[in-house]
């Protein structure tokens, strides 16, 4: 028995440990617009990437889809275990073009603003290693010709 009141005692600690680091709250702050400025190219390198992609794809006969300009214009940071890991809900507006391609017209382009929201993960403040995590609520809004 003496044994094992000798194993339960750092389990013990150990339990508490991990459960009053669980307990700390989260921080949640405003981006500084030097955040602002890292997350908008983060996620304009994301886009490039993705039209670079894109256009390896495309056939003469259907619509090609471009992102354009790219702007994070809010975002909530939320500190997570001692400032080594935040996590920025960010407000995303991107510019997005179609051009559509077929036989009885030559081409039609179309403009669309869309407004999403993403969750971006950035450890020890390295924004070249960030992660996107999740991209939700698009929202579209065709602009006039």
């Amino acid at each position: 028995m003496a044994s094992n009141s000798r194993l339960l005692l750092p389990l013990f600690l150990f339990t508490a440990t991990v459960a009053i680091a669980a307990a700390q709250p989260t921080f949640l702050r405003d981006a500084t617009p030097e955040e602002l400025l890292d997350l908008t190219q983060f996620i304009a390198s994301l886009m490039r990437r993705l039209n670079a992609i894109h256009s390896l794809h495309i056939d003469a006969s259907t619509v090609e889809r471009y992102i354009g300009r790219v702007s994070v214009s809010r975002a909530v940071a939320e500190v997570v275990s001692s400032d080594a890991v935040i996590m920025y809900r960010c407000e995303i507006w991107m510019l997005f073009a179609s051009f559509i391609r077929s036989a009885p017209v030559p081409f039609r382009l179309t403009m669309r603003r869309v407004m999403t929201t993403a969750v971006v993960q950035v450890t020890n403040g390295d924004f070249n290693e960030a992660l996107l995590l999740h991209v939700a609520n698009f929202m579209s809004e065709r602009l006039s010709p």
